[in-house]
């Protein structure tokens, strides 16, 4: 618990051995799943929606807990994934149908097995972001939780397991080496990962010599600019806002600011009286705007940033 220090769990990670029973269940399943027609797919798929509605409470604590993300934060992000019951799902039916062009049918056929590595600072919204149009499109799914939010993780795959056929969603618990075996395995077709540049960049070199598919949704540095006719008040607003939401561990967190001169010295004035009402603490706080950063890592880097900013 980053809020506290605090052992919360121990969670075994998953053996290569373990890992190549996983694929190969995953690669059994995905026949009768893509069998099972679309409509049902995504009826299925909207039960399991349902299904995390039972148990959101117990998912928000566990966001919490786990990375200390503020609770208010937490059940936002719930909303968010709850909330793909509705126009999601009903875009992945429409965007999976055949499409006709005068005597041609374009018609989609899934890749097969996809190992998903989702990240710890969305840990529910993010499996479901990539997980739901895997699944809907009739391929199984192998998540590999960031090694920060296994619990998390764990519980959501869990939960949609209840609902699915046996081995169509699968959980693998561990670190890179984990997630290394499974790029490079031969019966895992597609990669989705979302994280940072680096993590990309050796998922792409180890998935070239297979020429596997790969998504990838990498971190940005974000700038926002204030011109000298800009609502002052809400640009500052809005500044300390989306760089503090999250605890800023967002991939389009504001990042640096470009000010106009002639306005520099009232911005940096008001964000910095809009800064100091962010309560700062232990997210299961409902007052709480701002929680712990999400590990000892990153923390001791934040840290080293500003000690190279302040000298």
């Amino acid at each position: 618990n980053p809020a506290t220090g605090e052992v919360i769990s121990r969670v075994p990670c998953t053996t290569f051995q373990e890992l190549e029973q996983l694929i190969e269940r995953a690669n059994q399943a995905q026949h009768g799943w893509v069998a099972t027609p679309l409509e049902g797919r995504i009826q299925l798929l909207r039960k399991g929606i349902q299904a995390l509605a039972e148990v959101s409470d117990t998912l928000v604590e566990w966001i919490v807990t786990e990375m200390g993300k503020p609770i208010r934060e937490a059940k936002e992000e719930m909303g968010f994934a709850l909330g793909k019951d509705g126009e999601f799902l009903e875009l992945l039916l429409k965007a999976l149908q055949p499409e006709t062009y005068g005597n041609c049918t374009v018609v989609r056929d899934p890749f097969g097995v996809v190992a998903i590595m989702s990240p710890w600072n969305f840990p529910v919204d993010e499996i479901l972001l990539l997980a739901l149009p895997s699944l809907a499109s009739g391929n199984c799914v192998i998540v590999k939780p960031s090694e920060v939010v296994p619990e998390t993780g764990a519980l959501l795959v869990k939960t949609l397991q209840t609902v699915l056929p046996p081995g169509v969603i699968q959980v693998a618990q561990g670190d890179g080496k984990v997630g290394q075996q499974l790029v490079s395995h031969p019966d895992i077709h597609l990669i989705a990962m979302t994280g940072s540049s680096a993590t990309g960049q050796k998922i792409l070199q180890m998935a070239a010599p297979q020429l596997k598919r790969v998504v990838l949704e990498m971190g940005g540095k974000d700038p926002m600019i204030v011109f000298d006719d800009a609502d002052l008040n809400k640009a500052a607003s809005d500044a300390v806002k989306y760089s503090l939401c999250n605890t800023g561990q967002v991939c389009c967190s504001i990042e640096r600011i470009y000010v106009a001169e002639s306005i520099y010295d009232s911005f940096q004035t008001a964000a910095q009286e809009f800064a100091t009402h962010y309560k700062v603490g232990n997210g299961m706080d409902p007052d709480v705007q701002v929680g712990p950063l999400v590990s000892a890592v990153q923390r001791d880097e934040v840290k080293a940033q500003v000690d190279d900013a302040l000298s």
